[in-house]
């Protein structure tokens, strides 16, 4: 079993240093990489990593779930599919097929999954070779959308990048339904930031900067987080967003189990 721990900064990652003549435990490690730079719930990174010859496991790390804002693991399994999903896009571009078993071990629920790796003549091609570079490209931008609509093709192309089986993007552009969720989000966020302990770990991860904001203004925003009764402030903020939104998606599954968060999690992106 190779461990690896990353101290240089995981941005950067230079695609032309891909060490194919080296073994498979080096590339494997390389493909890693690609797999940290996955958004997660309050970038908390709640994912582990072990090699085991041509095999990377997924190891959920439970000392990073947000207990009281994710009580049921949803986004953790959601966060860590992300993760899954970058490894499995970096591992196509470089021409390695993939083989993943989910929650291989029934008794052990830190181990998420199980991917087995070979060198391949012909490159897999199960997701959109774009998608390699968007790794790179994603950002996140809290400001309100642009005012202009998204197109009839668009929404479906955007809807076909859905491939798991029993996964599937709902799309409306209708005003009253947009309405609805606003109502839905609002009342959500006055429950949470109604909730001291909400507060409390919300002010944890803001202190250790995990929002990319600078050492003293996350110590200030930790101290506000804490004390202070943010719902009217973040519902607000939230309803901006979503009434601007040209169009409102959800991402859906039949399934609600542990497998379908985390394939649900690699169609998000």
């Amino acid at each position: 079993m190779i461990k690896y721990d990353f101290k240089v900064n995981p941005w950067q990652v230079i695609e032309q240093n891909f060490p194919r003549e080296k073994d498979v435990a080096q590339r494997l490690i390389f493909l890693l990489r690609y797999a940290i730079l996955a958004p997660s719930n309050h970038n908390t990174q709640p994912w582990k990593f072990a090699i085991i010859e041509d095999e990377v496991r997924v190891y959920a790390n439970f000392d990073r779930w947000l207990k009281v804002a994710d009580a049921e693991q949803r986004d953790l399994h959601i966060s860590i599919g992300c993760a899954l999903e970058n490894l499995l896009i970096a591992a196509e571009h470089f021409g390695l097929a993939h083989q993943v078993t989910y929650f291989p071990e029934a008794k052990n629920r830190k181990l998420v999954a199980a991917v087995k790796f070979a060198q391949s003549d012909i490159a897999p091609s199960f997701r959109d070779p774009a998608l390699f570079y968007a790794v790179f490209a994603r950002h996140t931008n809290r400001n309100p959308y642009e005012d202009r609509p998204i197109s009839e093709e668009d929404q479906r192309q955007l809807q076909a990048c859905c491939f798991e089986k029993g996964v599937a993007l709902r799309m409306t552009s209708d005003l009253e339904s947009r309405r609805k969720a606003d109502a839905l989000v609002s009342r959500a966020d006055a429950i949470q930031f109604s909730d001291a302990a909400f507060r409390e770990e919300l002010a944890y991860w803001i202190g250790q900067g995990v929002f990319g904001t600078p050492w003293l203004l996350a110590k200030l925003s930790q101290l506000a987080a804490s004390y202070l009764d943010l719902g009217k402030y973040a519902a607000k903020e939230d309803s901006d967003l979503l009434m601007s939104a040209p169009a409102f998606a959800v991402l859906c599954s039949v399934e609600n189990d542990r497998e379908s968060q985390v394939k649900n999690s690699g169609n998000a992106r």
